[in-house]
């Protein structure tokens, strides 16, 4: 009896024992919980959607039992909707009490690294990959970091990693070409890029990158053709980075929705994040024509259709929201509310360049040719920097049979796009036909490095100069 009171005895000792050692340690976590809880932001600094979520992840911070719950929650809040100094705070007390989550590292890190304090981002980032290694998005944003601090070995070490996880990465792959370029191995660099282009042919950066590279290289022909192809597949886009990317669910900062929404390759998440934004701001002009655009992408037209329409009703002096309404309407098949439509939108918005444009097309249409060179006129004295008024003035005066006119008007084009195809093709054409060969030559080698001109297009230019001269160009 009594060997058994003794281990009675020690067994209840040790529980309790390990119930103090617990109780120190939640009380331990909970002070640090306390002292890195930030002073709440004023609420007229945001929606209040934010605030009662914000409030409710603030009583279950200060809850002994579920605070780590309620500052995860907080510092999600804060970081998504850009108050990045409050989500550093948390973020160092998440640290100290899960040392082991490379998450708290890489985000804290981040925001060190996006105001450029990289001597407090670097070790952060560092400490993410080693906890962390084969999330890809830290090891590119150590190697940029590192990158900038002059560190070119580490960051050619971490770029080379990166594309050990992820083959053919076009981030990793630009990043090496940018070392090789501070090497002046420019050589290298073109053939990072190509393969960077050619795995990913909407990577930005990696054509306008290519573009220096091979004007250095001395190859101009694919210098242009980079550069074109760089300005026509867009902005920059940022690696997706599913520990920043998930932030953007518990963001109610309109400006952030739209911004992330514009820059997204998924139309799907982009409709999200726009129907959450006008739910946030119904009276919004510019929101509503964007979720309209957006559904536009999607093939969701009818729907499309009723966000420009609260667009116009709620700004009818947007006229960029009345162009896309009337071209939506246009392709419903509804041309009298088409008509109507850019009637009523060139009342409130008589210079918008896109409608004076889409009004003389419909004039050209209706055989109103006179008409409609007053409105393209119009549209270029507008925007002068499109070449598209005066193509279509040329049509117009070569329908009227002013070739002289027409010419002019081409080369007009071309003053103000220097390679546009249609004007390219036609200055090439007129040139075969009136027997001039030396300008006929001249316009058809613009022509075969135009890209946007077909291959069926300049073989047709090319029979033709051999019809008209008796031999190949």
């Amino acid at each position: 009896m009594r060997a058994w009171k003794k281990d009675a005895f020690l067994i209840g000792l040790a529980a309790l024992i390990a119930l103090g050692a617990l109780s120190y340690r939640l009380e331990c976590v909970h002070q640090q919980i306390e002292t890195s809880l930030p002073t709440a932001p004023n609420r007229t600094q945001a929606a209040p959607e934010f605030f009662a979520r914000l409030a409710d992840a603030e009583r279950q911070a200060h809850h002994r039992w579920r605070g780590r719950a309620g500052l995860i929650e907080l510092s999600r809040l804060y970081h998504a909707n850009g108050f990045l100094p409050e989500a550093a705070r948390i973020y160092r007390g998440l640290i100290a009490i899960d040392s082991s989550n490379a998450r708290w590292f890489y985000l804290l890190g981040i925001i060190y690294t996006g105001y450029g304090q990289l001597d407090e981002g670097l070790p952060l980032l560092r400490r993410a990959v080693d906890l962390a290694p084969k999330y890809p998005s830290a090891r590119l944003k150590l190697g940029d970091t590192l990158f900038k601090k002059g560190l070119r070995i580490d960051a050619i070490a971490s770029y080379t990693m990166l594309l050990q996880l992820e083959p053919d990465n076009p981030y990793a792959l630009l990043g090496l070409a940018r070392s090789d370029i501070e090497d002046n191995k420019w050589s290298s660099a073109a053939s990072r890029l190509r393969q960077a282009v050619q795995v990913h042919p909407k990577f930005a950066p990696g054509w306008t990158t290519l573009a220096v590279v091979c004007e250095h290289l001395g190859d101009i022909s694919e210098a242009t053709l980079s550069r074109e192809t760089g300005e026509k597949v867009g902005r920059f886009r940022e690696m997706p980075d599913p520990w920043v990317d998930e932030l953007i669910d518990d963001c109610y900062d309109v400006y952030r929705l739209r911004i992330v929404a514009s820059v997204s390759d998924n139309q799907k998440t982009a409709r999200r994040l726009l129907e959450r934004a006008v739910n946030l701001e119904p009276e919004n002009a510019a929101l509503q024509r964007q979720l309209g655009s957006t559904l536009v992408a999607l093939g969701e037209i009818g729907r499309a259709r009723v966000h420009y329409e609260r667009a116009v009703a709620i700004d009818p002096n947007d006229a960029d929201s009345w162009a896309y309404y009337v071209q939506v309407l246009s392709s419903m098949g509804d041309t009298v509310a088409s008509a109507r439509a850019l009637v009523e939108g060139l009342s409130h918005c008589p210079t918008s360049p896109s409608l004076r444009y889409e009004h003389g097309r419909r004039l050209v249409a209706a055989g109103r040719l006179d008409e409609a060179a007053v409105e393209f006129r119009e549209t270029r004295r507008l925007r002068p920097q499109e070449a598209n008024s005066s193509v279509e003035l040329a049509v117009i005066d070569l329908r009227q049979g002013r070739l002289e006119a027409a010419v002019a008007e081409l080369h007009a084009a071309l003053a103000a796009e220097p390679e546009h195809p249609f004007a390219l093709e036609a200055l090439t054409k007129v040139a075969i036909q009136s027997g001039d060969e030396p300008s006929a030559q001249t316009w058809l080698r613009r022509v075969r490095r135009q890209p946007r001109i077909s291959g069926d297009a300049v073989e047709a230019l090319v029979r033709a100069y051999r019809a008209r001269f008796q031999k190949a160009p």
